[in-house]
């Protein structure tokens, strides 16, 4: 009766970690990009300034006309909803560009470009679409997100937004300093580094976490998570900027 016993207690302790163990997993997968920024970006401690979203595509494989550019941008502005729009159009020779900008409310300004080109050999055009919002929250980030990527499938493309969340630290730090933020970011999310610069002045890392389904390759390693940290010495400021899957404003 005790064996019984002990083998009963043990498939318990078995089927209750297996339990634990897919909510886990299932909540890693329900991890949202926004949400898992967010999430590291307040692990470095920093104060959040601002806030950026980019997607580039191959629209197609057509030389379009300026007037076509304007008629897909338009179809394309339904789902973006883009407001107080402006428009500036390019049509010399092998290059088409049409490029809408507008605003969303909260400040959130964006940005929609289609490029055709002609170079002969080949005839492409790209989508890219850019919202940008300066100031001390991430109020409207997660809507965004949502909607570029609204857009792009509505394109029956592919999305692949970059999104990325900058700010400052107070005070100048060291190299040390820097790499103990870099650490305590990586670790509330469980990211693990794959690659990094670091110099006297920028600490860069390239990670990869399991809580993101989502990520590209560099090298033949999977990554969706860049952080930098570097000196400001102009604004004695510490200045760090985290993006998924990867970094797309300067630092």
């Amino acid at each position: 009766m005790r064996k019984i016993g002990f083998l009963g207690l043990a498939v318990c302790l078995v089927a209750a970690w297996a339990s634990l163990y897919a909510g886990r997993f299932t909540l890693a997968e329900a991890v949202t990009p926004t949400a898992f920024l967010e999430k590291a970006f307040a692990a470095t401690g920093a104060h959040v300034e601002g806030y950026s979203l980019h997607h580039w595509s191959v629209w197609n494989h057509q030389f379009m006309s300026a007037d076509q550019l304007k008629q897909e941008a338009a179809k394309l502005n339904r789902t973006l909803q883009f407001k107080d729009t402006r428009e500036w159009v390019y049509d010399q020779g092998d290059q088409r560009v049409y490029q809408l900008r507008g605003w969303w409310p909260g400040g959130i300004s964006g940005m929609l470009v289609l490029t055709s080109l002609n170079t002969g050999a080949q005839t492409d055009t790209t989508l890219v679409l850019r919202v940008e919002r300066p100031g001390p929250s991430t109020d409207g980030l997660a809507s965004a997100y949502d909607r570029l990527k609204a857009t792009v499938q509505a394109a029956g493309l592919t999305p692949r937004i970059d999104t990325c969340l900058y700010g400052s630290l107070d005070d100048r730090m060291s190299e040390t300093e820097r790499q103990n933020r870099l650490a305590g970011a990586l670790a509330a999310v469980r990211a693990r580094e794959v690659e990094a610069l670091r110099t006297s002045l920028v600490s860069s890392v390239s990670a990869y976490s399991p809580l993101m389904k989502e990520y590209i390759f560099t090298g033949n390693k999977k990554m969706n998570l860049q952080i930098a940290v570097h000196d400001d010495a102009y604004g004695n400021k510490t200045r760090v900027v985290v993006g998924t899957p990867i970094v797309t404003v300067e630092y």
